[in-house]
Protein backbone atom coordinates (compact mmCIF):
# COMPACT_ATOMS: atom_id res chain seq x y z
CA UNK A 1 0.00 0.00 0.00
CA UNK A 2 1.20 3.49 -0.55
CA UNK A 3 1.53 6.50 2.11
CA UNK A 4 -2.03 7.09 3.49
CA UNK A 5 -2.85 10.75 4.93
CA UNK A 6 -2.52 14.18 4.17
CA UNK A 7 1.16 15.54 3.97
CA UNK A 8 3.02 16.57 6.69
CA UNK A 9 3.05 20.24 8.02
CA UNK A 10 6.48 22.41 7.03
CA UNK A 11 8.52 23.26 9.89
CA UNK A 12 7.85 27.02 9.98
CA UNK A 13 3.93 25.83 10.22
CA UNK A 14 4.49 23.80 13.04
CA UNK A 15 6.30 26.36 15.07
CA UNK A 16 3.54 29.41 14.18
CA UNK A 17 1.05 26.26 15.46
CA UNK A 18 3.04 25.91 18.26
CA UNK A 19 3.15 21.74 17.56
CA UNK A 20 6.43 22.07 16.84
CA UNK A 21 8.48 19.58 18.74
CA UNK A 22 12.08 19.07 18.77
CA UNK A 23 12.52 15.51 19.78
CA UNK A 24 10.45 14.45 16.79
CA UNK A 25 10.96 17.35 14.55
CA UNK A 26 14.78 18.00 14.86
CA UNK A 27 15.10 14.81 12.28
CA UNK A 28 14.38 17.07 9.37
CA UNK A 29 17.45 18.71 9.30
CA UNK A 30 19.52 15.80 9.13
CA UNK A 31 19.72 13.83 5.47
CA UNK A 32 21.90 10.98 4.78
CA UNK A 33 24.86 11.68 2.17
CA UNK A 34 23.91 9.98 -0.81
CA UNK A 35 27.91 9.76 -2.47
CA UNK A 36 28.60 11.40 -4.82
CA UNK A 37 26.60 12.49 -8.65
CA UNK A 38 24.84 9.29 -9.91
CA UNK A 39 26.78 7.15 -12.61
CA UNK A 40 24.26 6.72 -15.87
CA UNK A 41 24.43 3.11 -16.71
CA UNK A 42 26.59 1.89 -19.51
CA UNK A 43 24.15 0.78 -23.32
CA UNK A 44 21.00 2.39 -21.75
CA UNK A 45 19.13 3.14 -25.02
CA UNK A 46 17.85 6.36 -26.62
CA UNK A 47 14.17 7.13 -24.85
CA UNK A 48 15.48 5.73 -21.42
CA UNK A 49 18.78 7.91 -21.58
CA UNK A 50 16.99 11.34 -21.98
CA UNK A 51 15.03 10.31 -19.38
CA UNK A 52 17.79 9.23 -16.69
CA UNK A 53 19.51 12.97 -17.39
CA UNK A 54 16.21 14.64 -17.20
CA UNK A 55 15.33 12.79 -13.57
CA UNK A 56 18.74 13.24 -12.59
CA UNK A 57 19.71 16.74 -13.46
CA UNK A 58 16.09 17.57 -11.39
CA UNK A 59 16.99 15.85 -8.70
CA UNK A 60 20.87 16.53 -8.32
CA UNK A 61 20.14 20.35 -8.53
CA UNK A 62 17.63 19.90 -5.64
CA UNK A 63 20.46 17.63 -3.93
CA UNK A 64 18.06 14.78 -3.46
CA UNK A 65 20.15 12.37 -6.03
CA UNK A 66 23.58 10.69 -5.84
CA UNK A 67 25.53 7.57 -6.15
CA UNK A 68 23.61 5.49 -4.55
CA UNK A 69 20.63 6.35 -6.68
CA UNK A 70 21.94 4.85 -9.71
CA UNK A 71 21.07 1.14 -9.39
CA UNK A 72 17.14 2.02 -8.59
CA UNK A 73 17.19 4.95 -11.33
CA UNK A 74 18.76 2.48 -14.20
CA UNK A 75 15.92 0.13 -13.27
CA UNK A 76 13.70 3.09 -13.78
CA UNK A 77 14.79 3.86 -17.22
CA UNK A 78 15.12 0.57 -18.40
CA UNK A 79 11.65 0.01 -17.54
CA UNK A 80 10.76 2.64 -19.47
CA UNK A 81 12.35 1.51 -22.55
CA UNK A 82 10.73 -1.68 -21.92
CA UNK A 83 6.98 0.53 -22.00
CA UNK A 84 8.24 2.24 -24.92
CA UNK A 85 8.94 -0.63 -27.16
CA UNK A 86 5.72 -2.44 -25.84
CA UNK A 87 3.81 0.50 -26.98
CA UNK A 88 5.20 0.40 -30.27
CA UNK A 89 3.92 -3.00 -30.61
CA UNK A 90 0.65 -1.79 -29.30
CA UNK A 91 0.27 1.12 -32.14
CA UNK A 92 1.04 -1.68 -34.63
CA UNK A 93 -1.00 -4.04 -33.76
CA UNK A 94 -3.66 -2.99 -30.81
CA UNK A 95 -5.30 -6.22 -30.56
CA UNK A 96 -2.24 -7.88 -29.20
CA UNK A 97 -3.19 -9.36 -25.73
CA UNK A 98 0.12 -10.01 -24.73
CA UNK A 99 1.42 -6.31 -25.40
CA UNK A 100 -1.27 -4.78 -23.47
CA UNK A 101 -0.38 -6.93 -20.67
CA UNK A 102 3.21 -6.31 -20.85
CA UNK A 103 2.34 -2.28 -21.46
CA UNK A 104 0.35 -2.44 -18.09
CA UNK A 105 2.64 -4.35 -16.46
CA UNK A 106 5.57 -2.12 -17.20
CA UNK A 107 3.50 1.30 -16.94
CA UNK A 108 2.59 0.40 -12.87
CA UNK A 109 5.86 -0.73 -12.27
CA UNK A 110 7.41 2.61 -13.91
CA UNK A 111 4.93 4.61 -11.96
CA UNK A 112 6.04 3.13 -8.72
CA UNK A 113 9.58 4.44 -9.22
CA UNK A 114 9.16 7.94 -10.65
CA UNK A 115 6.87 8.00 -7.31
CA UNK A 116 9.82 7.32 -5.43
CA UNK A 117 11.73 10.22 -7.29
CA UNK A 118 9.24 12.67 -6.52
CA UNK A 119 8.44 12.62 -10.48
CA UNK A 120 4.54 13.61 -9.60
CA UNK A 121 2.60 15.92 -8.05
CA UNK A 122 1.98 14.47 -5.08
CA UNK A 123 5.07 13.02 -4.19
CA UNK A 124 6.99 16.43 -5.03
CA UNK A 125 5.01 17.34 -1.95
CA UNK A 126 6.21 14.18 0.17
CA UNK A 127 9.99 15.06 -0.85
CA UNK A 128 12.01 17.74 1.10
CA UNK A 129 13.96 19.98 -0.67
CA UNK A 130 17.95 20.54 -0.02
CA UNK A 131 18.96 23.05 1.31
CA UNK A 132 21.33 26.06 0.42
CA UNK A 133 24.68 25.71 1.71
CA UNK A 134 24.39 29.56 2.89
CA UNK A 135 21.55 29.50 5.19
CA UNK A 136 21.12 29.06 8.69
CA UNK A 137 18.99 26.56 10.61
CA UNK A 138 16.78 29.45 11.69
CA UNK A 139 16.31 30.56 8.08
CA UNK A 140 15.22 27.14 6.83
CA UNK A 141 13.03 27.31 9.75
CA UNK A 142 11.88 30.63 8.24
CA UNK A 143 11.29 29.46 5.20
CA UNK A 144 9.77 25.99 5.56
CA UNK A 145 12.14 23.44 5.02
Amino acid sequence: MGLRGPTGKKTAELLESGDYRPHEHDVRKRRPDAGGAAVPPEGLAEPGKALWFQIVDHLESNGLCGEIDSAALAHCCEVYNLMKATLQTLSDDPTNKDARCSYTAYANEWGKYVAKFGMTPLDRLRIVVGHDKGTTDEDRDLLGD
